[in-house]
């Protein structure tokens, strides 16, 4: 289970963690944000962002959305509030509504090329539709805006935390991070040794190549110097 903390002022990350959780935790985690979401639509039921999380939370296993109804008031209410905006397109992603989803993710970005969060709300919408090229588009935006400000290895550190270590890879592959990257294609490559040779040809792993790690993972994949010297390819005559 992962948790996040996101100050919704700023769209900015503030905390995350994630592990095992007891069952009975767990339960009871959910009813306590159960219960606020309840209490802040009751405090307020005009509030555009306590709408959005009373009909994503509140009713979550009892009478679940089943459409995007749900949603458009909170965004004629405040259709230039990125919170609103994320919030309809993770409860859209999550009724399979993933064109709409992007349209709101597309939209929070445009209003606000800063908040990162929404961009890893847009990156999961674009992965959901199987469009892989545009997700990886967005998140070489993402990690291009995070390095600008200097935070790409708190990135990458909450994305581990997080329990999402391709992405933190990717990141820590591009900033050159060497005693990172390494520990990180270890842990993967011992799971799933065939994954290697999905990075192997990967120009962003380059600087990597003389390490005895990289060697080492070569050779056990019948990819190094040797063992590939010692295959035969021959081409046709095409007679051209």
């Amino acid at each position: 289970m992962t948790a996040q903390l996101i100050d919704a002022r700023t769209d900015t990350h503030v905390w995350s963690d994630s592990g095992d959780m007891p069952d009975a935790e767990r339960e009871r985690l959910a009813e306590e944000m159960k219960q606020l979401a309840i209490a802040a639509y009751e405090t307020d039921p005009d509030d555009a962002v306590a709408i959005l999380y009373y009909g994503n939370l509140a009713t979550e296993g009892d009478d679940r959305l089943r459409d995007l109804s749900d949603v458009e008031r909170p965004l004629a209410l405040e259709p230039n509030n990125t919170e609103v905006l994320r919030i309809a397109a993770m409860v859209a992603n999550g009724i399979g509504h993933f064109d709409a989803a992007i349209v709101l993710g597309e939209r929070m970005i445009s209003i606000n090329p800063l908040c990162i969060v929404c961009y890893l709300q847009l990156l999961d919408s674009y992965i959901n539709t199987g469009n892989l090229e545009k997700a990886k588009e967005l998140q070489r935006r993402r990690i291009a805006l995070v390095d600008d400000f200097g935070g790409a290895t708190n990135l990458a550190h909450d994305l581990v935390a997080a329990g999402r270590p391709d992405e933190a890879l990717e990141i820590y592959a591009r900033i050159g991070d060497k005693d990172m990257t390494l520990a990180l294609l270890s842990k993967i490559i011992e799971a799933e040794p065939h994954r290697f040779e999905m990075f192997v040809w990967d120009p962003d792993f380059a600087f990597l190549h003389d390490t005895p790690e990289w060697l080492g993972w070569r050779k056990d994949a019948g990819l190094d110097e040797e063992s590939l010297a010692a295959i035969e390819f021959k081409i046709p005559d095409f007679g051209d």
